[in-house]
């Protein structure tokens, strides 16, 4: 989405069927995949922050956000992943914690995935957040 924003010609979010080819790689396939677009990620990131004002936005799944927005959400998006992976060990409680994560995934994402699932009309909708010393009923 970045990089088509910079090269002068903005695409349309696309759906998860995005992923498929990816659930058909081996996993060595697929990590050198994830390096790949990690990489083109952070290099959009980077060039946006350098060539375009923090206030200017980029349509993103069916709404606008400003450029600091993508290198936020990619550095949620690696450590929600990592803890896809790893489960609950120290680095994923601490970086899970941070107050900048849980605002961003409550305020940036959350809000608007609910509006697009109350216009959806789905019911039954759940999500969680805990931390440290929090009681879960």
């Amino acid at each position: 989405m970045l990089e088509a924003f910079l090269a002068g010609s903005p695409v349309e979010t696309r759906g998860f069927d995005r992923e498929e080819p990816y659930r058909r790689m081996s996993g060595t396939d697929l990590w050198a995949a994830f390096l790949s677009r990690c990489e083109k990620l952070t290099e959009a990131a980077a060039a946006a922050a350098r060539e375009l004002s923090p206030d200017t936005e980029v349509m993103w799944t069916g709404r606008t956000v400003r450029v600091p927005f993508f290198a936020e959400h990619m550095r949620e998006e690696l450590i929600l992943h990592r803890w896809d992976l790893t489960g609950d060990d120290g680095t994923a409680a601490r970086a899970l914690s941070e107050p900048w994560l849980t605002e961003h995934s409550v305020t940036s994402v959350g809000r608007p995935l609910g509006e697009t699932l109350r216009v959806l009309r789905c019911r039954d909708v759940r999500a969680r957040t805990r931390g440290a010393g929090a009681a879960c009923a």
